[in-house]
C-alpha cells in the first residue's frame, strides 16, 4: 500500500502484524481487567420488598466485534461480606446532662385527718387538750389546706399551736390555714380548751374537725368527750398508808439513838477503868443507865411501840342475819367515841373549819290529818355505826350547783344538801372523809369494811332512825345517781377510794346503801 501524498507506503504484511498486536493486547487487557472488576464488585443486600438480586456474569467473550452481553447461564452469588468496624478519629466526646426521670402517672393527693382528746372527761375549771394531725399519703400535693374546729359556748379556747401555717383563734373556735402539704407531709395542731361556768348539765359531746383542700374538697374527723356538771364531794386528803410514810421519815431516828448510846457506853468503860473512888463510879452508872432508858423510850416512840390503845383498835364486825324485826326502843347505852379517836392528831390549821350553813325548810307535799303527827323535818345531828365504833357529829353542807361545799370538813360527817331528810323518806346522802390532812384517818376510814346487815343510826332533833346495810359499790366521782330520790327510805354513805400517787387524789367513790328498818322518838333522859 502506498501513500501517494506523503510518498511512503505500508505493506499489507505490516498491517497484518499491527492487527495481531492489537488483538493480543486486547485479549491481555480483558483477562486482567475483568477479574479486577469482579474482585472489586460489591454485593448489595436486597431490601425485603426488592424483587431483584445482583448477578455476576461468568462467560464473557470479548473480541474485536463482540459486545458484553449477559449469559443465559448466569448464577446467583449473593453472599454478604462480613461487616468490618472502622474506628475513625474525631473530636472528643461531649458530656450531655440527662434530666432526672419524672413521674409520668397520675398525681393523686390523699389527705389524712385524725383528732384525739385528753382527758376524755372534765369538769368546770378543768382543761381538754385536742391534738389534730393533718397529713398527705398520696402522690400529689394537697393545696390550700384549712382546718376549722368549733366548740360549745361552755368551752373556751385557751391556746392553739400548729407546726405549719397560721392560726386564727376565737373564743369558742379556731381556723388554721396550713397551705400546701407535700406527699408524706404531716402537720400537728394542738388546742387547749377549758370548761367554763356556763355548763348546766353533764353530757357527752362529739367534736367534729373539718378539713378543706384543693379549694373544693373536704374531709372530717371526730372524737367524743364528756363534760361533767356535778360531782360527788372529794372526801380524801391523804393516802391510806399515811402512817407508813411517817414511819419512813423517822425510821433513822432509832439508829442514831443506838449509835449515840453505844458511844456513851464505850466512853463509860474507858472512864470506869480510870476512876478509883466508888462514889464517882456510882454516879457514872446512874447516868449511863438513865441515858440508856431515855434512848430506849425515844426509839420505842419512833417505832410506834407506845401507840395509844385508841389508835390500835382492831375493827371487827359481826354481820346480822339480815332479818331485822321492828323492836321496841332499847335502853342500852351505845358506845360513844369521838371520830378523832380513830386518827393520829398532828399539827394542822385550826382556822379552817366547816361553816354552820343554814338548813333550808323542806317542802311538805302531804298534809297530816287532824290528830296525826306530821313528818319529822328536824335536822340530822349525829351518826353512829356500832360495827366501826364510830360516833360523830353531822353537819349540813349545801350544794352549789356543781358539788357540795365540804371545805373545812374534818371529823364531822356531811349531810349533803339537795338530798332528803330522814323523816321524809326517800334518799338521804352523807359524805365523810377517809383521811384528813394534818389529822390522819377520817370518820369513814373503815367504811369499806362495813358488811351487809350491820346497823347505822341517825339522830335528828326529834327521832332516832335505824338503817340496815344492804349493799355497797365503787363508782365514778361524777355518778350523781347515788344521791337521786328513791321510793324507799334509805341513806347513802359516801367516801373516797383508789388513791392515785401521781395526782395526789382519790379517783373513785365508795357508796354504802342502808335501808330504814325503824324509827323512834328521842325521849328525855334516854341514854345517848
Amino acid at each position: 500500500m502506498k501513500n501517494l501524498r506523503s510518498g511512503w507506503r505500508i505493506s499489507s504484511k505490516t498491517i497484518t502484524r499491527m492487527l495481531i498486536s492489537i488483538l493480543v493486547l486486547g485479549l491481555l487487557s480483558g483477562s486482567l481487567l475483568i477479574p479486577k472488576l469482579a474482585s472489586s464488585a460489591k454485593v448489595i443486600d436486597p431490601k425485603p420488598y426488592d424483587p431483584y438480586l445482583p448477578i455476576v456474569l461468568n462467560n464473557v467473550k470479548i473480541g474485536p466485534a463482540d459486545t458484553i452481553t449477559p449469559s443465559p447461564s448466569a448464577t446467583l452469588t449473593g453472599t454478604q461480606p462480613t461487616a468490618t468496624k472502622t474506628n475513625t478519629a474525631g473530636p472528643s466526646p461531649t458530656n450531655t446532662l440527662t434530666p432526672s426521670p419524672t413521674f409520668t402517672g397520675t398525681l393523686t393527693p390523699v389527705p389524712a385527718l385524725a383528732v384525739t382528746v385528753s382527758p376524755t372527761s372534765a369538769r368546770i375549771g378543768e382543761n381538754f387538750v385536742f391534738t389534730i394531725k393533718v397529713g398527705n399519703t398520696g402522690t400529689g400535693p394537697t393545696q390550700n389546706n384549712i382546718v376549722v374546729n368549733s366548740y360549745p359556748t361552755y368551752l373556751d379556747v385557751l391556746t392553739v399551736t400548729t407546726t405549719q401555717g397560721s392560726v386564727n383563734k376565737q373564743t369558742h373556735s379556731f381556723i388554721v390555714s396550713i397551705g400546701d402539704i407535700r406527699p408524706g407531709g404531716l402537720v400537728t395542731i394542738v388546742a387547749t380548751v377549758r370548761v367554763n361556768s356556763t355548763l348546766t348539765r353533764t353530757e357527752t359531746i362529739t367534736n367534729i374537725v373539718a378539713l378543706t383542700y384543693n379549694e373544693v374538697f373536704s374531709k372530717t374527723a371526730s372524737v367524743s368527750y364528756q363534760v361533767i356538771y356535778q360531782t360527788l364531794p372529794g372526801t380524801g386528803e391523804l393516802p391510806l398508808n399515811w402512817r407508813e410514810s411517817k414511819l419512813q421519815n423517822s425510821g433513822m431516828i432509832p439508829g442514831f439513838i443506838l449509835i449515840i448510846l453505844g458511844a456513851i457506853l464505850l466512853l463509860t468503860v474507858v472512864i470506869w477503868t480510870k476512876l478509883r473512888e466508888s462514889k464517882y463510879k456510882l454516879g457514872l452508872i446512874i447516868g449511863s443507865a438513865s441515858l440508856i432508858v431515855l434512848g430506849f423510850i425515844l426509839g420505842a416512840i419512833s417505832f410506834g411501840i407506845f401507840t395509844t390503845e385508841e389508835q390500835v383498835v382492831v375493827y371487827q364486825s359481826t354481820p346480822t342475819n339480815g332479818n331485822l324485826a321492828v323492836q321496841e326502843p332499847s335502853a342500852t347505852t351505845l358506845v360513844h367515841k369521838p371520830a378523832s379517836a380513830f386518827s393520829t392528831p398532828d399539827t394542822y390549821d385550826q382556822l379552817e373549819t366547816l361553816p354552820d350553813y343554814p338548813i333550808p325548810t323542806p317542802v311538805i307535799t302531804v298534809t297530816p290529818q287532824p290528830g296525826e303527827v306530821g313528818p319529822d323535818t328536824s335536822s340530822v345531828t349525829r351518826i353512829v355505826i356500832p360495827a366501826l365504833m364510830l360516833d360523830t357529829v353531822v353537819k349540813y353542807v349545801p350544794f352549789d350547783g356543781v358539788t357540795w361545799l365540804i371545805s373545812g370538813l374534818k371529823q364531822e360527817v356531811a349531810w349533803m344538801g339537795n338530798t332528803s331528810w330522814p323523816g321524809l323518806g326517800s334518799n338521804t346522802g352523807f359524805a365523810g372523809h377517809v383521811t384528813v390532812a394534818g389529822m390522819g384517818d377520817g370518820p369513814f376510814r373503815h367504811l369499806d369494811e362495813l358488811p351487809g346487815g350491820e346497823l347505822v343510826l341517825l339522830y335528828t332533833e326529834n327521832n332516832i332512825y335505824t338503817y340496815q346495810v344492804r349493799e355497797s359499790k365503787v363508782t365514778d366521782d361524777g355518778d350523781l345517781s347515788v344521791v337521786l330520790p328513791t321510793d324507799n327510805a334509805q341513806i347513802s354513805l359516801i367516801t373516797c377510794v383508789e388513791w392515785d400517787d401521781e395526782s395526789r387524789t382519790y379517783l373513785k367513790r365508795l357508796v354504802v346503801y342502808a335501808d330504814l328498818v325503824r324509827s323512834e322518838p328521842v325521849t328525855i333522859g334516854m341514854a345517848p
